[in-house]
């Protein structure tokens, strides 16, 4: 969708700066102890912590997998339109997202990079509500190079500069000898994040940076309002510093994303329970009560302001009570997220609502500043033509967009039966990620575990997948040292 920006940003190389870490698999031991693992979510996290659980223990570790969907994956699920699959969440990857690329590769999955679809010669433009403010041209060429640097001078390179040191920091996440981490917030002030997370973007950039006002609201704004659905003044600068990560391109899997998730879980030989929410988890002197079983440890690979959990201790005349959640998981805000696929027979006619004519429509990204209202919706962009000559769009937006509204942003109101079906999705697709001081324990209870912690820090399927390998590393070292100790 965005890799024309990236590639004119992100060609201004300034070296590898060491941001692909070192992931050879290490032998580990073999864990000699049954233990019993329920997880909670089968998304990223949970299909992670199942599938490293696995590896780290090698056998005699019985997990179970419950979701409360029908299916793999969490927020990544694909949609198929006329015999073709499109992402409804979970779009893209980066080529720095090493566990997605090492599941895909070891599971013989199909590696693409995202094209503009056959045919379509047009640009990304950004709009601000009122106009078309800048347009990129398709493909990379030294002069367009030059002309991005006449536009916004060099804070491109500025950037690119930042966002490769950011990462930097980042991927020290994944190696000894910080790997694996207990606390996320004190692994993140280790490696020099905790101001990133706790400043906004716009007074960090203008603080710390030499990064324009305008390469600011035209280009980076953009990408956070695609990414994160987010303006600068809202969204933590590590955040926004990750949007610009795709330098070196997007990928994603043939048929879907989340098909690295259902190999995880295949390959872990965990149990699987689908259309099966849970409600309540109990905790006993027996262990975790779940789904009337006990566990020995439970992974809530899900976020919790959204999954209708209880905890609660103490059964059977025991002392019961709610526990305080409050105190162990940080109130995190998501978006609500309104995706909305449009299927039709004619390319979008822009011009009565962008306002320029005979223009060739490919993807819009938006941005807005005062005194312009936000626009009605965050990104616009052509995903495909289908074999039977039909075009497929996709929209992110704030709020759930009528047909009426559709016809007018695509300028079909003469010609209203050129739409031929819309699908619509919303999501809690991701928190705000607004600054934040504190991240949520990893272990909210004595054997109790929590992926999304990592969510409000970066929400991506690598990092929530990073934090669900976290925590099987973590109890493969508890489930060992109990063995030992007895």
């Amino acid at each position: 969708m965005f890799q024309q920006i990236l590639s004119l940003i992100g060609s201004f190389n300034l070296g590898n700066n060491g941001l692909v870490p070192n992931l050879v698999s290490q032998q580990t031991e073999v864990l000699p102890l049954n233990a019993s693992i329920a997880i909670i979510g089968a998304g990223a996290g949970g299909s992670s912590a199942a599938y490293h659980l696995s590896n780290y223990s090698r056998h005699q570790v019985d997990v179970t997998i419950f979701d409360k969907n029908d299916y793999i994956g969490g927020r990544v699920k694909t949609i198929e339109i006329e015999g073709e699959s499109y992402e409804l969440g979970g779009s893209i990857f980066v080529t720095v997202n090493s566990l997605l690329i090492e599941g895909a590769e070891q599971f013989n999955l199909n590696i693409s990079t995202p094209e503009e679809p056959e045919g379509n010669n047009s640009t990304v433009s950004v709009w601000d509500g009122q106009e078309l403010i800048y347009d990129f041209p398709r493909g990379w060429s030294w002069w367009k190079g030059i002309l991005f640097l006449k536009d916004f001078g060099l804070s491109p390179l500025y950037a690119t500069y930042y966002m490769r040191t950011t990462i930097g920091k980042f991927l020290q996440l994944y190696e000894e000898p910080l790997f694996p981490w207990s606390s996320l917030t004190t692994v993140v002030d280790e490696v020099g994040l905790t101001e990133l997370i706790g400043t906004d973007s716009r007074t960090w950039l203008n603080k710390n940076t030499s990064v324009g006002t305008k390469f600011q609201d035209t280009i980076l704004q953009a990408l956070t309002r695609v990414n994160y659905a987010s303006n600068l003044d809202h969204i933590h600068s590590l955040a926004a510093m990750v949007c610009l990560a795709a330098e070196d391109g997007v990928r994603q899997i043939v048929g879907g994303n989340n098909q690295i998730f259902h190999n995880w879980v295949k390959a872990s030989g965990a149990y699987v329970k689908l259309n099966h929410p849970v409600s309540n988890i109990v905790k006993s002197n027996e262990g975790w009560l779940v789904d009337g079983n006990y566990f020995d440890y439970v992974i809530l690979a899900a976020p919790f302001a959204h999954s209708d959990l209880s905890i609660i201790s103490g059964t059977h005349g025991e002392d019961v009570h709610l526990i305080e959640t409050e105190k162990l998981i940080p109130d995190v805000p998501y978006v609500e997220l309104h995706v909305t696929f449009v299927l039709s027979k004619e390319k979008i006619d822009g011009g009565n609502y962008f306002g320029k004519y005979g223009y060739s429509y490919g993807t819009i990204l938006t941005t807005t500043t005062p005194p312009y209202a936000e626009p009605q919706f965050l990104s616009l962009s052509q995903e495909g033509t289908t074999e039977k000559g039909h075009y497929v769009y996709k929209l992110f937006s704030y709020e759930d967009l009528s047909d009426e509204q559709l016809i007018d942003i695509f300028g079909w109101v003469k010609t209203p039966k050129t739409l031929l079906k819309v699908w619509r999705k919303t999501w809690y697709s991701y928190p705000k990620m607004q600054p934040v001081s504190e991240l949520a324990n990893i272990e909210i209870a004595p054997n109790l575990f929590y992926t999304s912690g990592m969510d409000p820090f970066i929400s991506t399927m690598e990092t929530n997948a990073l934090s669900g390998k976290n925590i099987a590393k973590l109890l493969q070292a508890r489930i060992y040292n109990k063995q030992n100790n007895q």
